[in-house]
């Protein structure tokens, strides 16, 4: 079985949620990041030193159609996340750097997308918010969950 090569260090916009066309580094795209601004933790490569993770500011996400916005009440560290970290899991899931780590979740619902008719504003939640690809984990603030009667992973009202 051949090595798959470990997962390229990109540096996308920081303004992945923004109106397309937005100059980096502008002052409207600076402002636009200060008002949609939330902290997360964030760490930029494989690392084993906890030092390297960083709390800091990036956008807010968007309410996609079929999904919910998370404001994050707490969530759960599992040894998943070191592995991940680490880059120990690489071979089996991709990673797309800056990586927000964390996968579980718990909190209240602030926004809600097109479609979601079983969740309502102020709703307490639990999800597990593993995507295909980690990135945008649930060490921040506030998280996009998308939500789907076929979605293998969970989002349900807190009991």
């Amino acid at each position: 079985r051949s090595h798959r090569p470990r997962a390229r260090v990109t540096r996308p916009c920081p303004l992945w949620n923004s109106r397309p066309g937005l100059p980096v580094g502008s002052s409207i795209a600076v402002q636009h990041l200060k008002e949609h601004a939330v902290r997360a933790v964030v760490y930029d490569n494989y690392t084993t030193d906890l030092d390297d993770l960083e709390v800091r500011e990036v956008a807010e996400p968007k309410v996609m159609a079929g999904s919910v916005l998370i404001e994050v009440k707490a969530a759960a560290v599992n040894p998943v996340d070191w592995k991940l970290m680490a880059g120990y899991l690489d071979p089996m899931i991709d990673s797309s750097f800056p990586v927000i780590p964390g996968w579980d979740v718990a909190g209240v619902v602030v926004g809600l997308g097109f479609d979601t008719p079983e969740f309502a504003i102020g709703d307490e939640v639990l999800a597990h918010a593993r995507k295909g690809v980690v990135q945008h984990g649930t060490f921040a603030e506030n998280r996009g969950r998308p939500w789907g009667a076929r979605d293998r992973y969970g989002l349900g009202a807190k009991p």
